[in-house]
């Protein structure tokens, strides 16, 4: 490769980098900044943001234009006039790989402790309190001599909290706060909601603008868009199974299903027909072999499935 196509590459990987962010929502005032000295810095590389961003409007039309799948050649024609849209997908799939690199580095830089996918970590405090963080997690502790406050940003984690009147323990995610004296409980960060399960003692959870809500053992509060929650009982052995390395449903829409494999899988996994989604699905599975997960769904909801790349897994 040569000097010139490989600085065009870079500048590619920089501009998709760049789009991951913003696409995420979370830039601070310095980010933005930067941003545009990087884009004012030369015409290749506001080209080369500008060209993703086209991609990307590209893709969001993808859907319609989507050739038939021949199910007995398993191959997809496509024609000469249009752009590949398996190469569309591909790049968006590179866009979505740097995107969780990008946050994977901003959350470290913030003082975020984080996992990989499919991995669970632990964490014990300096209190003896335990941390057991999910795949795909990013948790900030800040302890002082009078409270100990726990920043859980995105994923699942469940917390073994030791007793001390003196120091509430609360986790802040986003608007809402959990705290406890001395208990056992799961969050789960979902895109929309957010879960919070009580296991062992009451635990007071309060949201914006609202009065505190008292959870008891098996009762999950479920905080979702718009401030709207809602409570109910569980089974808690469901809801803490993901630190066996496992994950049950039952009767949940094949989207939210997705959802949460996604966050165990190497290969992102997306529903191309809308159709699909509400469509329920019950089992056990491991999370240590969503592929075979994915193959049973499939053949269970009697779908099909097409893998893009080896990141990339479509179901439609």
């Amino acid at each position: 490769m040569d000097n010139i196509s490989q600085d065009n590459q870079e500048i590619a990987q920089q501009a998709s980098a760049w789009f991951a962010l913003f696409d995420s929502g979370e830039v601070s005032a310095e980010q933005y900044l930067e941003f545009e000295l990087w884009r004012g810095q030369s015409e290749q590389h506001a080209i080369a943001y500008a060209d993703i961003e086209l991609m990307w409007e590209e893709l969001k039309h993808a859907r319609s234009s989507l050739p038939v799948l021949n199910k007995e050649t398993n191959i997809v024609p496509i024609t000469k006039k249009r752009k590949p849209i398996r190469k569309m997908i591909a790049m968006a799939a590179s866009v979505m790989f740097v995107a969780f690199c990008l946050n994977l580095y901003w959350n470290n830089l913030l003082g975020y402790t984080t996992t990989a996918s499919g991995e669970i970590s632990e964490l014990k405090l300096d209190d003896n309190s335990v941390v057991t963080l999910s795949s795909e997690s990013a948790v900030k502790i800040a302890y002082d001599s009078s409270r100990r406050n726990v920043y859980l940003k995105e994923g699942e984690a469940y917390f073994k909290v030791s007793a001390d009147p003196d120091r509430p323990f609360t986790v802040i995610v986003k608007d809402v706060s959990v705290t406890a004296l001395g208990t056992e409980f799961n969050i789960k960060v979902k895109a929309d909601s957010i879960e919070v399960t009580g296991v062992v003692h009451d635990i007071s959870i309060v949201t914006s603008n609202r009065k505190p809500v008292i959870l008891t053992p098996g009762q999950q509060l479920i905080y979702g868009d718009g401030g709207a929650t809602a409570v109910s009982s569980v089974d808690t052995k469901d809801t803490t199974l993901w630190q066996q390395h496992k994950i049950v449903f039952r009767d949940k829409p094949l989207v939210e299903v997705v959802e949460e494999l996604n966050r165990y899988s190497s290969q992102t996994i997306k529903i191309v027909d809308k159709s699909l989604e509400q469509k329920k699905v019950s089992g056990l599975f491991s999370t240590n072999a969503t592929g075979q997960a994915i193959k049973d769904i499939v053949k269970i909801l009697k779908i099909e499935s097409t893998e893009v790349t080896p990141y990339l897994l479509l179901l439609h």
